[in-house]
């Protein structure tokens, strides 16, 4: 292990102990179904055992007791194998009468128990609760309506008096909880109902993000403030050389180090400082020995599970590009030599028309030889055929624009 990259793992923060906790949510539908079944087996158990003890002592109330055991283990029956049997989704029709069964359940052991000197009727407020949770409102307030009639209704059948003042008031509170119950369970189902849609929007925009991460011909790879690697993107994986999913939550900074250290090095930067980079350049080598360029940047966020910032880096194989800024260069080079070639044949050809003129007047005068004469053509003939020659290196090195016509 290299000194530099031990020295930067140093560094690093380790992780916190601590974990945030998780955000709790309402149960789902099959869920609260499942604790009513439970719960009306228990009670319903509870009261045939109850029933059992004094069928001597009160021998009709133990036989109704009884029927209305059987009757609702018959429809916890029939609910199992329609919610978890069946797997259908469950009705408003099916829950309310999944309601009336509670509530004739409830009345029956409430009346079997002595209403209202027991505690038995706080079991209304349950159950108002939990169908409150499963139904729209108009039939969660229909069922808490049914269960004040139903308390009431015993109340009055149980009394032998005349109701007083506390038996009233006694009513009043039941009714009023059964109404702040079922309008808080209306509430707590229509945040129930906003969460699941917000989860659901949530995993789509992931999911898209994910596909547009994965499928994107950029590198894209996160680091935790530990040094550990949170994500990679399947190009990030053929770039650096890497086998990025079994490098997930495991340090991966000296792996970093060995492939590019440009890249290691503004990772380690912005866990460190929280220093972002933009438009980077550093050098890839893979096992093989295979080098090329590639461009970088990287971004920072902190989470608050963490002391030390995440870095984000997305980067690119920049090869094409460094080909096409040499090839521009070269061109540029070549454009320069062009233009100066163009410029000395300008500087040539005009002393050579100066040369060519004096020589044709020499030759064209009187006192002229005929060897003279002859001399004096032959450097006319060369000074054109040399004028000619630069006129065909000028209009070679002269760029023009080509039309294409279809």
């Amino acid at each position: 292990m290299q000194p530099e990259a031990a020295t930067a793992r140093e560094d690093v923060p380790a992780a916190p102990e601590h974990r945030r906790a998780g955000r709790a949510t309402l149960p789902d539908q099959r869920t609260l179904l499942s604790w009513l079944f439970i719960g009306r087996m228990v009670l319903s158990v509870g009261a045939l055992l109850g029933a059992g003890l004094v069928r001597n002592e009160r021998p009709q109330e133990a036989f109704t007791v009884s029927v209305a055991v059987v009757v609702a283990l018959t429809f916890t029956a029939y609910g199992v194998w329609v919610v978890f049997v069946r797997r259908r989704r469950p009705g408003n029709t099916y829950l309310l009468i999944q309601a009336l069964v509670d509530l004739g359940l409830v009345t029956t052991v409430v009346h079997f128990a002595g209403q209202p000197q027991s505690a038995f009727p706080a079991l209304y407020v349950l159950v108002v609760a939990i169908y409150a949770l499963l139904m729209p409102p108009v039939w969660g307030g229909l069922t808490a309506i049914l269960a004040s009639a139903l308390f009431l209704g015993d109340a009055f059948y149980t009394r032998a008096d005349v109701p007083d003042a506390a038996f009233w008031a006694q009513m009043v509170v039941f009714n009023i909880v059964f109404a702040i119950v079922a309008v808080l369970g209306h509430q707590l189902r229509a945040a129930g109902m906003e969460q699941a849609t917000l989860a659901t929007e949530l995993k789509r925009v992931r999911l898209e993000a994910d596909d547009i991460l994965r499928n994107i011909r950029s590198g894209v790879l996160t680091v935790d403030g530990v040094g550990r690697l949170a994500f990679i993107n399947p190009t990030a994986q053929r770039l650096l050389d890497l086998e990025g999913e079994g490098l997930i939550g495991l340090p991966v900074l000296d792996q970093l180090k060995t492939r590019s250290s440009e890249l290691w090095a503004a990772v380690v930067s912005g866990i460190r400082n929280g220093r972002k980079i933009s438009r980077g350049e550093g050098v890839v080598l893979h096992k093989g020995g295979r080098m090329f360029p590639i461009g970088l940047s990287t971004t920072t966020f902190r989470q608050a599970a963490q002391e030390a910032p995440s870095v984000t880096a997305i980067f690119t194989d920049i090869s094409d590009l460094k080909e096409v800024q040499a090839l521009q260069a070269r061109a540029e080079r070549l454009e320069a030599v062009a233009a100066l070639s163009a410029s000395l044949a300008h500087e040539i050809r005009n002393p050579l028309a100066s040369i060519r003129s004096s020589v044709e007047q020499l030759g064209r005068s009187k006192h002229a030889s005929e060897d003279e004469r002859f001399l004096a053509g032959l450097i006319v003939r060369e000074s054109d055929r040399l004028s000619r020659l630069l006129s065909e290196f000028l209009d070679f090195a002269r760029v023009r624009a080509t039309q294409l016509i279809p």
